[in-house]
């Protein structure tokens, strides 16, 4: 197969399923996301409905009509029912100002002492009405006088007479008016505000007949003396309530139903329904539709206009929508159900965690299959490569064994001695084919485990010593000179051809990467428990980034392949494979373009 044939299965039989997982994977999201939105629609729905139920129930509860609410609403029982100001105000009893005249031209005329002397007798009329009016002109005279502490008994007074009026305006409520108004002459600020915050209930509590106009003075006064804002909401919620009965007067309305209206560019909510006497009108700020009637229907809900802006704090989404129209309610519900997040999350979590696994175990198995790949791919080079370096290294004896073979069978060699100089060429070319068959036999023997070894003790110095003998007379002809430095009596246990045959690779090894150096040095020595057996030469040295892979089969250095210098590839596995079997290790120290000093250790017996 083809390295593009591999890569394209590989595309087939890895990434194809790992892509279809992951775009089913994305589709189950994708179905999970519309099966979640379709869920939360229909709770939606039935938010908005559940939501619809409640407000009707609420807008029917009879409490609304019979209980004063919350602030936020008003609740008026027309025709004659409680509120801050009416339209028509009925006038309370007051006597005319012709019980009075005298002592008010007195007073008039500056003379308090006698004014007070005319209004004192009328203090004790039998008709409430003047003695309501006697009240209060005696106070006025005494306030003018600046004598303050009677003015304020005499207010007092005054407001005893509940159903009378006096000055036009209902007589409590003057008192309490005059009050204020002495004290605020005296500068006693704490009392003037007790007795204004009493001036501001008496008119929250909606049963004195005041015009608008009225009640807004004394509104505004009491804001002024309290320091408190008037109740501006509640004003525009009576002026909404107003507005309807006078609708409801002119039948204009039918007698019980439901609306939203604008008050002074604020939405005002009126409920109306007949009760045993006359109309009660319910009229609402949007702040009480929500707290008092919309917390009912729980949190999902908030309410719209027509218009379609939010009464109520709205949540975010595409929310359901039921109209007044449908619900005969005076707003339009809006619901919208809260995700359910905890499941949601569950299961997607679930749903990328599987999918996440599948994507790390294809790209796992990718990796793997491109690493296998790559590996075979290196390898196969290497095959390729050793296939053409032995090709090369037969081809070189085999050509000498040929032309000699030649030579001496046509008897162009007649000279005895050049027929024995040819009789040597040929037996060292016969060698070195020999071991290179040897070599490749016992390779294949020592990777598949077959090679047995004969242990025995051994002295490392004699074999390091026979292994350079034989190589410095195949080598003494090329310039090369070997120096030994071998220590005696080293004992180790070992097979003595296999050692012979690392330490002759290994010096073969220094021969051919000597460069133009001639001198390589052998060395054995003891270092604890263990015996050193090193070969170095002064040769073109090796790259960092090849010692790594030295001693795999087939590698050679790319500095050796550039040089063309001859070699298989199997002669340091040879020497790898024998190294480890006898428990020992090698390894190698070298300085490109200067030195390499290849190092076996093999433990070492006592004594």
């Amino acid at each position: 197969m083809s390295r593009r044939q591999i890569v394209w299965a590989f595309v087939a039989v890895i990434c194809l399923p790992a892509l279809t997982v992951l775009w089913l994977g994305s589709r189950l999201l994708s179905q999970d996301r519309d099966l979640e939105a379709q869920r939360r629609q229909e709770s939606s729905q039935r938010a908005a409905d559940h939501a619809v139920r409640v407000l009707q129930a609420a807008l029917s509860d009879q409490s609304l009509f019979v209980s004063r609410p919350d602030q936020g609403a008003v609740f008026i029982a027309y025709p004659s029912g409680a509120a801050l100001f009416r339209i028509d105000p009925d006038a309370l009893p007051e006597a005319s100002g012709e019980a009075f005249r005298s002592g008010e031209e007195l007073e008039f005329r500056g003379d308090a002492e006698g004014a007070i002397a005319a209004y004192r007798p009328l203090a004790d009329s039998k008709a409430a009405e003047i003695r309501a009016g006697a009240w209060l002109r005696l106070a006025r005279t005494l306030r003018g006088a600046r004598r303050y502490r009677e003015a304020l008994t005499d207010y007092s007074e005054l407001a005893k007479f509940d159903h009378s009026a006096a000055g036009g305006w209902p007589a409590p409520l003057v008192a309490a008016w005059g009050r204020c108004s002495v004290l605020e002459e005296m500068n006693e600020q704490a009392e003037l505000r007790a007795v204004a915050r009493d001036l501001r209930r008496m008119l929250d509590s909606g049963q004195w007949q005041l015009s608008k106009s009225s009640y807004e003075m004394f509104a505004e006064d009491a804001a002024k003396w309290t320091g408190e804002p008037r109740p501006l909401e509640q004003e525009r919620l009576t002026v909404a309530a107003h507005g309807l009965w006078e609708q409801i007067r002119k039948c204009d309305l039918p007698g019980d139903g439901r609306q939203l209206t604008s008050q002074d560019d604020e939405r005002v909510t009126l409920v109306w329904k007949p009760l045993r006497e006359g109309t009660g009108v319910l009229a609402a700020s949007p702040a009480f539709v929500e707290h008092a009637l919309l917390k009912r229907a729980g949190g999902d809900a908030w309410l719209r206009d027509d218009a379609g802006h939010d009464l109520t704090p709205a949540q975010r989404g595409n929310p359901v929508l039921r109209y007044s129209a449908e619900t005969g309610l005076p707003w339009t519900v809006a619901a919208i159900a809260p995700p359910d997040d905890a499941d949601t999350a569950s299961r997607r979590r679930l749903l990328l965690s599987l999918l996440a696994f599948v994507a790390l175990l294809s790209m796992a198995g990718g990796y793997l299959v491109l690493r296998a790949l790559r590996r075979e791919f290196a390898l196969t080079r290497l095959q390729s490569d050793f296939v053409s370096a032995v090709s090369h290294e037969f081809r070189t004896p085999l050509t000498s064994m040929r032309l000699v073979t030649e030579a001496l069978e046509s008897g162009r060699i007649p000279d005895e001695e050049r027929k024995q100089a040819s009789y040597r060429s040929l037996a060292r070319a016969t060698n070195r084919l020999h071991r290179l068959v040897e070599d490749l036999l016992d390779f294949r023997r020592m990777e598949s485990g077959a090679t047995e070894y004969s242990m025995i003790t051994l002295d490392a110095a004699e074999i390091a010593r026979e292994a350079t003998g034989e190589f410095r007379n195949e080598v003494s002809a090329q310039g090369f000179h070997v120096n030994e430095n071998l220590d005696a009596g080293i004992r180790i246990r070992g097979d003595r051809e296999a050692l012979s045959r690392a330490l002759r690779n290994l010096l073969d090894n220094a021969a051919k990467y000597s460069g133009d150096s001639r001198a390589i040095d052998v060395r054995v020595e003891r270092n604890g428990t263990g015996a050193y057996l090193s070969v170095s030469d002064r040769g073109i040295g090796i790259r960092p980034e090849d010692r790594g892979q030295l001693f795999s089969r087939f590698y050679r250095a790319e500095e050796a392949r550039r040089a063309g210098i001859p070699g298989t590839g199997i002669g340091l596995a040879i020497v790898a494979q024998i190294v480890t079997a006898h428990r020992g290790r090698i390894s190698v120290e070298s300085e490109p373009g200067r030195a390499s000093t290849f190092t076996i250790w093999l433990p070492a017996e006592e004594g």
